[in-house]
């Protein structure tokens, strides 16, 4: 399996009916802000 698989979006650029009811994660806009900066951000564990 391959990432399209997981995001079909990427080749089609249509998104299914589920994706837009799927909760904003809350640290979505602090890893948006740091996506300039030149390191690796890793996320483990459970994420709410």
């Amino acid at each position: 399996m391959g990432a399209i698989d997981f995001n079909p979006w990427w080749e089609t650029g249509a998104i299914d009916s589920n994706t837009p009811s799927m909760k904003r994660r809350v640290m979505f806009p602090k890893l948006k802000e740091t996506l300039e900066e030149r390191f690796v951000e890793i996320i483990i564990g459970l994420r709410s």
